[in-house]
């Protein structure tokens, strides 16, 4: 890569990686898919029906009926809020605007924190929705959905904007410059196997990137991706102005 951090390697099921797509846009080879994910807001239905759920980010601020009931974030340090934010700022993309963003862009984030019911950092949000304190929450993947439910006991249902959701996608790859070259193409290997991915969805809910691993995964899991609408994000617009909107929303926004 152009910094020089990352070098090639290509695992040994890298032919395996059920779409190319999800891997290194380069072609060379420098970073390797082992999960796919969507960042999705879920609420919990013992609270909102599906027929009454917001359908879209932007309805929590905007629809007085949901105000106080979704967990706002109280830092932006996350890689999961940072793909939130830059899901709703990217729509409102204006040249002449602050930061590459229009002034109804930026009042969408005011109101976000305005109306939001703001996380308690030794709480996990899961729990809050349990107990009763909020409805609903932005959720790190949607492959550890069902995992969590079991867990806390709570069933759930996950906004679906029209424009679709951010997707992320966790990646494997070697470090420049290590010692232990060896060891590390060994780790690849092992740790994207369809085999290791297979247990690896099994125990974490995880949605696998390499098919001989998706043939082994639970159908529920695969079938929530399937049907999974990506939200189509100009992530070259974010790379440039992502560290300047984070400052920005944490020195004038966030409460």
């Amino acid at each position: 890569m152009a910094e020089d951090v990352v070098v090639p390697y290509t695992p040994e099921w890298a032919d395996d990686v059920a779409d190319p797509a999800l891997g290194d846009p380069s072609g060379e080879g420098y970073f390797h898919p082992i999960v796919q994910q969507g960042i999705p807001l879920v609420y919990n239905l013992e609270a909102i029906s599906e027929d009454e759920a917001p359908s879209d980010w932007m309805d929590l601020w905007q629809d007085e009926q949901f105000h106080g009931r979704y967990e706002s974030v109280t830092d932006l340090g996350g890689a999961t809020t940072q793909m939130v934010f830059s899901g709703i700022l990217t729509r409102y993309q204006d040249s002449d605007g602050d930061l590459g963003i229009s002034e109804e862009g930026w009042e969408q984030v005011e109101l976000y924190f305005e109306h939001g019911n703001p996380a308690e950092p030794e709480t996990d949000a899961w729990v809050r929705m349990a107990d009763g304190t909020i409805d609903m929450a932005q959720q790190p993947g949607t492959s550890s959905i069902y995992n969590r439910q079991e867990e806390y006991g709570i069933e759930v249902g996950m906004m679906e904007p029209e424009v679709g959701i951010p997707f992320a996608v966790e990646q494997v790859a070697m470090v420049n410059g290590t010692d232990y070259q060896d060891e590390v193409q060994d780790f690849i290997d092992w740790f994207g196997s369809a085999e290791t991915q297979a247990a690896w969805s099994e125990n974490f809910g995880s949605m696998p990137a390499v098919q001989g691993a998706i043939d082994e995964a639970d159908d529920e899991i695969v079938e929530l991706h399937e049907n999974l609408q990506i939200q189509d994000i100009d992530w070259d617009f974010v790379a440039e102005n992502l560290p300047a909107w984070i400052e920005t929303i944490e020195l004038e926004y966030l409460q």
